[in-house]
Formats: structure tokens, C-alpha cells, sequence
């Protein structure tokens, strides 16, 4: 995971230094940069959660759901989330561990679940729902999952926890990670090159001829 968290970053640096001769160019380029944007967040949760899991197994759970909901491909989610899922049921919080156990049975006619576990997540579902309790408070939201497709908007990037309020968050003008507003002014952890929260035009590639 450190590993991939580089490549990312240095995969959203080149695209700083890059040019389009076209909008749609521009268009693809901000697209990778939103891809890097929650792949490196989901790296970061992965990483943290692993030098806690020991310690606090509780916040290690909510780092497993915060890595979940990050806009990774499908198949990267899937994954996410079935380890978001154990995690979950790890603490006894089965009302979590069914609301995702829910989610991941979205993927039924994707073509990613195989039959069989299609049929053993199912039999999970009805175990964690006939449970019905949590055991731990946690900050993660698991009732808004099936809403929630990316960190932006959800998650403060510096904290890894959602935002304090969401209509007050401010963002990195480079990768629009969001951020509390006391992170105004400080670099983004996501990119480590701009400023939160500055008054900027944005990233502009497009070359004009």
C-alpha cells in the first residue's frame, strides 16, 4: 500500500505539469486526477489502519469503511468492502456489517460476485440483521453508504473522518479534496503541493491554438 500510495501521487504531480490541445483532453486529464484524489485516500486509510488495528480495533473498523466508500473501480470497492464488512463484525457492530453485507449484494448483477458468494453473503446479511445491534459508536454513517461514491464531499482528507460540516468545507485547488475549515492555509496531505482552502483559477491544461 505505501508502495501504491506513490504512484498515485506521483502519477497526480505529472498531471500538473501536463497539456491538452483539447477540452476533452483537459476534460480526461481532471478525471485521473479525481481517480488519483480517492485512491490515495483509500491508500492513507488502508496504511493507518494498519499501524492501529492492535491498539484500536474500533477505529481501525471506521478506516476500513472510510477506505470503502472511496471512488476506487468496482472491483477495488468490492474488495474494500468485504474487508470493511469482517471488520465490522469483528467489534460486534452488526448493524454496520449488514448495511455494507447490503451494499456489497448491489453488485450481484455486475458480474464480479460469483454465485456462491453471492449465496454466502446473503446468509451473512440475515445473520448480522437478526443481530441487530452495535456494540461501538462510530463515526462512520453506514445508513448513507449506498449514497456515499467518493471521499470528496464526505470525508476531511487531513483527518480521515467525515467532514464537521459539509456546507463549511473548503478544498485543495489542485485535487478538490475537502477539508474542515482549520485546515485553511496548510498543504493538502493529498497532492503535497498546494495550499487548502486557496483562492485560485484551478487547473487549467488546455492550450489554446
Amino acid at each position: 500500500f505505501p508502495e501504491a500510495l506513490n504512484i498515485f501521487q506521483e502519477l497526480l504531480m505529472m498531471c500538473v505539469c501536463a497539456t491538452s490541445n483539447s477540452l476533452s483532453g483537459e476534460e480526461r486529464i481532471k478525471e485521473i486526477i479525481d481517480i488519483c484524489r480517492e485512491y490515495i485516500t483509500a491508500m492513507r486509510c488502508e496504511i493507518q489502519r494498519r499501524k492501529i488495528v492492535t491498539e484500536d480495533k474500533v477505529k481501525a473498523a471506521e478506516l476500513a469503511c472510510f477506505m470503502a466508500i472511496s471512488g476506487m473501480k468496482p472491483e477495488h470497492r468490492l474488495l474494500s468492502l468485504k474487508s470493511a464488512m469482517s471488520a465490522a463484525y469483528k467489534i460486534n457492530n452488526f448493524v454496520t456489517a449488514a448495511q455494507i453485507c447490503k451494499e456489497i449484494l448491489e453488485y450481484k448483477s455486475s458480474g464480479l460476485l460469483k454465485e456462491e458468494t453471492i449465496a454466502q453473503m446473503q446468509k451473512y446479511y440475515g445473520v448480522f440483521e437478526a443481530k441487530g445491534t452495535n456494540e461501538h459508536r462510530m463515526e462512520f454513517q453506514s445508513q448513507k453508504i449506498a449514497d456515499i461514491k467518493e471521499g470528496k464531499g464526505y470525508l476531511c482528507f487531513n483527518a480521515l473522518s467525515p467532514l464537521k460540516d459539509p456546507f463549511q468545507s473548503i478544498s485543495c485547488p489542485l485535487d478538490s479534496s475537502t477539508f474542515d475549515p482549520s485546515m485553511a492555509g496548510k498543504l493538502c496531505p493529498t497532492c503535497n503541493i498546494c495550499e487548502v482552502g486557496a483562492s485560485t483559477l484551478g487547473l487549467k491544461l488546455y492550450t489554446f491554438q
